[in-house]
């Protein structure tokens, strides 16, 4: 490639000319990208396409409404559960007792699924994990502490991540 042949940057994609890259580690680097590649050289992390600015701010967006979504849907399904733990005190009948409990869970696990999937999917996983919402608030602890993917990347990230390692997305 001579140095008006138009090329690209292997790590942030960006059109370059050849006299604007240089290779590092079998990699055509720019300028911008440079600092990081040779950082991560010298860590040992494999060079990795960085999240442009406005792809994490679209990632970030996308993982508040999930977020909230989340909310939306399980607490109330969670709250219809609990409430049908206390109809069952306060009711004298054993067997309005327990149709009023069956109505309340039926009621309140659906909710509870969706909001997990939605949950599931803020997280980088699949939507069937929503299903674990069917162990009410078990379901819950159990998909809160599964580690988190990108959703950039698709790399596994700690349950307490803020970004990926790899891309620098959020997670």
């Amino acid at each position: 490639m001579n140095a008006q042949e138009p090329g690209s940057c292997d790590v942030c994609k960006t059109p370059r000319t050849a006299d604007e890259l240089v290779s590092i580690g079998g990699k055509n680097v720019c300028a911008d990208c440079k600092p990081d590649v040779v950082l991560d050289l010298k860590s040992g992390v494999k060079g990795t396409a960085r999240v442009s600015a406005q792809e994490a701010d679209r990632i970030k967006r996308r993982i508040t409404k999930l977020n909230l979504l989340s909310f939306a849907f399980a607490l109330p399904g969670i709250g219809l559960q609990f409430l049908g733990g206390f109809a069952i005190a306060g009711t004298q009948n054993p067997h309005d007792a327990q149709v009023t409990l069956m109505l309340l869970r039926v009621l309140g696990a659906p909710l509870i699924i969706a909001g997990l999937v939605c949950y599931a999917l803020m997280k980088g996983r699949s939507g069937v994990l929503g299903l674990l919402g069917l162990l009410s608030c078990l379901g819950l602890l159990i998909l809160h502490f599964l580690p988190k993917n990108c959703q950039h990347c698709k790399k596994s990230a700690s349950y307490r991540a803020k970004t990926c390692a790899d891309c620098g997305a959020p997670v």
